[in-house]
């Protein structure tokens, strides 16, 4: 062989830190449906940026096996069997939950979706039915549907962008997302915001085109981490570059809109670029935790966040189950709301951690299993210098999921 041509397995890259990452944006969605943000005004720390998080996590790690075909040097990934992994990954897990909130909405008394929005829900389309109520049965479900529809898309354009390019480069995809998340945020909030007018969520956009850019900036990062530019740039002017952009979006959201992002009435300049700021800060971080082993990301690779991170798909649909009961029969009602949040923060993470690792032994480990079935090794060309290779092998190294 050529001996600048190297031969890497990479049927399962798992990074440590990025698991730990996982956990961090767990954790904040659970904080911020107990009503905790870390705010010393005007500034805040809102705890829904935790999506972004998962969005600009899912971009980086679902885009990075498809680099290789996308740069020239590699196949791509077997389609079957990145439909498979995907469906098996979120799907049993999210009906057994959607299954659970519907049997307790029952005993509850509670009102039951009809037999549209029930079909809607079932495979996770609801969000482009304006007369159903986006954070309905459980407010965490729509970003599920807009990651599911993301799976189902991302493998067709990936070969779309490829015959474009010639194979030549793995940036021009992203890019177009980039510009098509934007602009259909501005779309939906200029053109359609008066056919959601009536609907108990005033959502003002729904659409997976409108998020397509916080999928993207974690496609950049990975394309940088997966070539070889990740390691060009020290760790401690990434954690400054990045936290720097990550704050100000969060300050601006404060000043802005007082901690919107979806509902009600916005700027249009915020619409559109609220989500970017967030979302490069956020991509320039993972960038430097996924391509380099540096005390600025070690704290990443903490058990809590990293356990966190393992179970975090089952902490993620079932904590607003254990919230709700949690509120409901709290004993601390009688207290200002932000001690009541904390306390209740504090009672909900044992709680609903709990209920997670019930629910990841039981429902989500078996699934997993099954999508180590459809792993299968794929070993690419890379045409880069034994040099650049070893920097990058040595950041990166693969782990068993």
């Amino acid at each position: 062989m050529n001996s600048a041509m190297e031969v890497k397995n990479v049927a399962d890259p798992r990074y440590p830190l990025l698991e730990g990452c996982r956990g961090l944006a767990c954790l904040m969605v659970v904080f911020y449906h107990c009503g905790l943000n870390l705010r010393v005004a005007p500034y805040a720390l809102w705890g829904f940026t935790g999506v972004h998080l998962f969005f600009v996590l899912s971009g980086f790690l679902l885009y990075r096996p498809f680099i290789p075909a996308m740069a020239g040097w590699g196949a791509f990934p077997m389609t079957g069997d990145f439909y498979a992994r995907r469906f098996l990954r979120i799907y049993p897990p999210y009906v057994i939950s959607l299954s659970v909130f519907l049997l307790l909405r029952y005993l509850l008394g509670q009102q039951m979706p009809s037999a549209l929005e029930l079909i809607a829900r079932i495979t996770l389309t609801f969000n482009y039915k304006s007369d159903v109520n986006f954070f309905g049965v459980n407010s965490v479900y729509w970003s599920l549907a807009i990651e599911a529809q993301f799976y189902l898309v991302l493998p067709l354009m990936c070969r779309a962008a490829a015959k474009c390019t010639g194979r030549q480069s793995p940036w021009l995809l992203p890019a177009i997302l980039i510009a098509a998340g934007v602009g259909a945020r501005c779309a939906e909030h200029v053109l359609l915001a008066g056919l959601y007018v009536g609907n108990v969520d005033h959502v003002t956009f729904r659409s997976l085109l409108s998020y397509l850019d916080l999928f993207a900036f974690g496609m950049l990062a990975a394309g940088a981490e997966r070539t070889g530019w990740g390691i060009r740039f020290s760790s401690w002017p990434m954690v400054a570059v990045g936290s720097i952009l990550f704050w100000f979006g969060n300050y601006w959201c404060a000043v802005a809109t007082d901690g919107r992002w979806q509902t009600g009435s916005m700027p249009l300049v915020y619409v559109a670029m609220f989500p970017v700021v967030i979302c490069v800060g956020l991509g320039i971080l993972m960038l430097g935790a996924s391509s380099r082993s540096s005390p600025a990301f070690v704290w990443l690779g903490w058990w809590p966040l990293r356990f966190a991170g393992e179970v975090s798909y089952s902490l993620y649909l079932y904590h607003t189950g254990v919230q709700f009961f949690l509120f409901k029969f709290s004993p601390f009602k009688h207290l200002p709301f932000e001690q009541m949040a904390l306390i209740h923060g504090l009672i909900s993470i044992p709680l609903c951690g709990g209920v997670a690792v019930i629910m990841y032994r039981t429902v989500e480990r078996p699934s997993l299993s099954l999508v180590r079935r459809f792993r299968r090794p794929t070993l690419e060309p890379m045409v880069r210098s034994h040099a650049a290779h070893n920097k990058v092998a040595a950041t990166t190294a693969p782990l068993p999921a």
